[in-house]
């Protein structure tokens, strides 16, 4: 629901390795009874956009991204063949050397823009059209998505993954609403034919978190065990940021100002910097194992909820107002006559019996005999001109300037043949 009114909004999966994150975040097929929070959030949002579809002159897109952070890298789902390739030595051959570059340049940047807001460099975002294309798209991105064995977990994922699902929406402002009466009040007038377009810009991201592990439980090792220090690194960053911020937010306002939230310490956090204590409205879902084994990871989880509860985030509706010019009536019709006219001009300027007049003048000049058979042309010029004269230039083979009169029979006329 606040996405839809223009306020960004964030779910996160929090828990320990094997908790049911993922199946919690994506669950099985849409309509079903065990589907997850992003099939059901794609379908709500689709049933709002088709509705603003169809009223007239309003618009809603849904635009959807979808990224993994592995290694404290951030590689993009949707472009595919995201699998990390295996390290080479680039002295052993240039092959070598330009497959090792070609794998860094798959790793996306975090930038921040002029008005302090966080997004990733060249990350694909794909318009969609229905729920069944989103979760297709999904399906398909999801199987680039690192994933290993442990003996916790069978599945175990080895990244963080982001998807967000983008609303833009237009709407035409009403004369009578507050920020056209705003605009009115300080001086800025619409003139006729222009209307104000309001646009609301809203993300849904939903963050499925993987699962923080011991090594002494899961007996990582080699590859594995250096994915799960990076987990650990980055949930243990999550943390310090979620205890920083309700540190600040509590009633010690000497504290509010001299704290420091350690986003950078992460990707992360420094990816959901405005999820954590921004421009956002924020879910967590924190996974927990009944078993008594997981009974530290599970206290550890609530602590991190409950600190997670006294974060204080100012979300605000995201919307820009456009002025757009529309043609009048009275131009689209002056330029419907324009077309029109132009394709008859030559049969409305000219009538039948001008028609044939011109035919029976051009027939008797063209009949009239000339004083010298050498020096036989005709000549038109415009209709306006209608002067009698007996001099023709010539045109023969360069023999002389001559003059030659027609018979007073004869009759020079100046006329143009109809088209």
């Amino acid at each position: 629901k606040s996405v839809e009114t223009g306020i960004n909004g964030t779910i996160m999966c929090y828990g320990q390795t094997g908790g049911g994150k993922t199946y919690t975040a994506f669950g099985t097929e849409i309509g079903t009874d065990t589907a997850g929070i992003v099939p059901r959030c794609v379908e709500h949002l689709f049933r709002y956009a088709d509705a603003i579809n169809k009223v007239e002159s309003q618009r809603a897109v849904i635009r959807v991204s979808l990224l993994q952070i592995y290694m404290e890298n951030i590689t993009d789902l949707l472009r595919g063949d995201t699998k990390p390739k295996k390290r080479f030595n680039p002295l052993l051959s240039k092959h070598h050397h330009h497959q090792q570059q070609k794998q860094q340049q798959m790793h996306l940047q975090i930038r921040e823009d002029s008005h302090g807001n966080i997004f990733v460099q060249d990350l694909s975002c794909l318009e969609v059209r229905n729920p069944e294309n989103v979760l297709s798209i999904i399906k398909k991105a999801m199987d680039s998505r690192i994933s290993g064995e442990t003996k916790q977990n069978s599945a175990s994922s080895r990244s963080h993954a982001v998807l967000q699902l983008h609303l833009e929406q237009s709407i035409p402002v009403e004369d009578n609403e507050d920020s056209v009466n705003n605009s009115i009040d300080n001086g800025n007038v619409l003139l006729e034919g222009e209307k104000v377009v309001k646009t609301r810009y809203s993300t849904l991201s939903i963050v499925d978190l993987a699962g923080s592990e011991r090594v002494a439980k899961s007996r990582s090792k080699g590859q594995r065990l250096q994915e799960a220090r990076k987990i650990n690194k980055s949930i243990a960053a999550l943390g310090n940021c979620i205890s920083a911020l309700a540190e600040a937010h509590s009633s010690n306002k000497v504290s509010k100002l001299k704290r420091h939230i350690p986003f950078r310490n992460s990707q992360l956090t420094r990816l959901l910097t405005d999820s954590l204590g921004g421009n956002t409205r924020t879910c967590l879902c924190v996974n927990v194992g009944p078993a008594m084994a997981n009974f530290e990871e599970t206290y550890a989880s609530m602590l991190l909820a409950r600190r997670a509860m006294q974060v204080r985030n100012c979300a605000e509706v995201n919307e820009a107002h456009e002025l757009i010019q529309e043609p009048l009536e009275e131009e689209l019709e002056e330029k419907e006559e324009e077309i029109q006219g132009s394709g008859k001009l030559h049969i409305s300027t000219i009538s039948e019996d001008d028609i044939e007049s011109k035919q029976k003048t051009l027939f008797m000049a063209m009949s009239t005999p000339l004083a010298s058979s050498k020096k036989q042309s005709l000549f038109f010029a415009d209709d306006s001109s209608s002067t009698t004269t007996n001099n023709f230039p010539d045109t023969g083979n360069g023999e002389g300037d001559e003059e030659s009169s027609a018979p007073s029979s004869g009759v020079r006329f100046n006329c143009q043949a109809p088209v």
